[in-house]
């Protein structure tokens, strides 16, 4: 134990199960935070009946994790779960890391870090990640490859978030998205981010405003996406300019065999809000060689 309601876990090489009941116990505690890490080579499969978190900070560092059917749920707003340098898989790698997503983070942080995701080119119907209102997403040293999706799917491969707010962050930095297939349809993609509301941009002094979706030093390339305008690999739903930053970055997955005439990047806007004022949020980034890479819709 480091101090009170924080604790330290090593754990030894081995195989271990990881009953997601055990979470029942903290549906009413006070946020402990726990960070568990191993110390050799050691696998946790998580077994069980599906279970929310509860109210509690927990991490999980250099394992082996065998989600099998299961998924790791957040619904508590202050509640957290980091995997960092993990190998994330399901059934032994003999069923697709997507067929289920491997967090539902309805409410709460969700963190990755120096994590290689290799899906094996199996099918899954279902995004890595969904959220619907986050506290936090991050994204950090994550490598995700060969991630297919069915063809009839409607849902990024990567991170769907449904009803983001004003108070939510979503980071994505040293992030590379590559060599995955996102399915057919129209609404297939990488990164889909939609808010729970639109709102009318503000005519005042803007300068002050944060940005809520940051992309930056990462790369979403040679992905198949549908090969219909109406795709897209980064849609953006509702944000104003100035809660967008994407630097550094490079988007480009419209390469033969997919069509040309399609787009990397979507952006929806709030009414009254300036196109314009997208040309600062996007910074030295590279896009694909569509003659139109990132297209703009304003409300009338």
């Amino acid at each position: 134990m480091v101090s009170v309601n924080q604790y330290i876990i090593h754990v030894d090489e081995g195989q271990y199960q990881h009953d997601l009941f055990v979470y029942n116990q903290f549906k009413d505690a006070l946020y402990p935070t726990i960070d568990i890490v191993a110390e050799g080579d050691a696998l946790i499969n998580a077994i069980g009946q599906q279970q929310a978190i509860g109210k509690i900070i927990i991490s999980f560092s250099k394992f082996s994790i065998d989600f099998g059917d299961l998924y790791f749920q957040i619904d508590d707003y202050k509640s957290s779960l980091n995997f960092s340098s993990c190998n994330l898989f399901r059934n032994g790698d003999k069923q697709a890391v997507n067929s289920h997503s491997l967090a539902v983070v309805n409410r709460g942080s969700f963190i990755l870090e120096n994590i290689d995701i290799n899906g094996g080119n199996q099918y899954g119907n279902q995004p890595l990640i969904l959220s619907i209102s986050p506290k936090l997403i991050q994204f950090a040293s994550l490598m995700v490859s060969n991630i297919a999706l069915t063809s009839e799917n409607t849902a990024p491969l990567l991170l769907n978030v449904t009803e983001l707010t004003l108070e939510s962050i979503i980071t994505i930095s040293d992030t590379h998205v590559k060599q995955n297939t996102a399915g057919t349809q129209a609404d297939a993609g990488v990164i889909f981010i939609r808010t729970k509301e639109q709102v009318t941009c503000s005519k005042k002094d803007d300068t002050q405003i944060e940005p809520i979706l940051v992309i930056e030093n990462s790369e979403i390339i040679q992905n198949t996406l549908a090969s219909i305008s109406e795709s897209s690999a980064i849609l953006i739903d509702g944000l104003n300019p100035q809660q967008i930053l994407i630097r550094s970055s490079t988007i480009n997955n419209r390469s033969p065999p997919n069509d040309n005439k399609a787009y990397e990047l979507k952006i929806a806007l709030p009414k009254d809000c300036e196109p314009k004022d997208l040309i600062n949020q996007l910074k030295d980034d590279e896009f694909g060689i569509t003659l139109f890479p990132v297209a703009v819709k304003v409300p009338p």
